[in-house]
């Protein structure tokens, strides 16, 4: 065992998209394998990912891993489930007022944006950020009408697309950070997706509690990620690991960078150098 490590099993959370799923959306056979290889030496699987129940479950399902030892932290940190069972383990909420108050001000900005309220993506209209969205994600939708219509439910995650003008939402953003005031917390998952969370959420809250409910210790915690929404659980993880395609700031909290990246079996190398 890596002297790093307590004894016991380990865990290892692994973001989906541009980690594990390749440019193509899929997953290479040398990933699937050493999956398998990890769970059979004793240790756990989690993905960690910004989707949904939904759009990540046919992904496990495919891979094998919805059975004894492996999980699912979903919606950015906000939900975890036992993916043997499909019980929920844990699961945060944005505050109502301050999401429908969010819409509104993105709205206004002339930009898009949706939420989710459980295994349901709630949307404005089937604009083309919208259905561009979805086709990747594939999560059932609704269409309202209101933002009033959103009062009292319970929503995970804000996030507004721009794919044809990303700059939008840097601004929007710098302009909006003031309101987040100690409620909100926002990050960038890609180029194109602005996310708003509970504050004090994200991926590395999240894995840390699933961490915690099945009894491993952070020494024994490994988190692989790309992007700037995984850095804060490549920081909270015993060994953050950012892979060779990640953004500069996700590199630079990393205690390991792959030499293979999303399309090379990245996720691969890491397993079979902490097995």
């Amino acid at each position: 065992m890596n002297s790093l490590f307590k004894t016991g099993p380990k865990i290892v959370f692994i973001d989906l998209d541009d980690t594990l799923l390749n440019d193509d959306k899929m997953v290479s056979d040398e990933n699937k394998y050493a999956l398998q290889d990890w769970l059979e030496a004793g240790n756990y699987v989690a993905i960690a990912t910004g989707r949904s129940e939904v759009s990540s479950f046919p992904i496990m399902e495919e891979l094998d891993l919805m059975k004894k030892g492996c999980y699912l932290v979903g919606y950015q940190g906000g939900v975890s489930y036992d993916a043997s069972t499909k019980e929920k383990l844990h699961s945060t909420y944005l505050n109502n007022d301050a999401a429908i108050d969010l819409l509104n001000a993105i709205y206004d900005a002339g930009l898009y944006a949706h939420t989710f309220n459980d295994d349901i993506m709630l949307v404005p209209n089937e604009c083309d950020n919208m259905m561009k969205y979805w086709s990747i994600t594939r999560v059932p939708y609704k269409v309202f009408n209101r933002t009033e219509e959103l009062r009292g439910m319970n929503l995970f995650k804000v996030i507004a697309v721009a794919y044809d003008y990303p700059e939008e939402l840097v601004k929007f953003q710098q302009k909006y950070m003031e309101k987040e005031n100690g409620v909100l917390q926002s990050f960038f998952s890609s180029p194109y997706f602005l996310e708003y969370t509970p504050f004090g959420s994200g991926k590395g809250v999240g894995i840390m509690k699933l961490s915690e409910i099945i009894g491993i210790p952070r020494e024994n915690v490994i988190a692989i990620g790309d992007e700037r929404n995984d850095i804060s659980m490549i920081e909270a993880a015993g060994i953050g690991v950012c892979m060779k395609n990640g953004h500069p700031d996700a590199k630079a909290v990393a205690d390991y960078i792959t030499e293979n990246d999303h399309n090379n079996s990245g996720v691969a190398e890491v397993i079979y150098k902490y097995i």
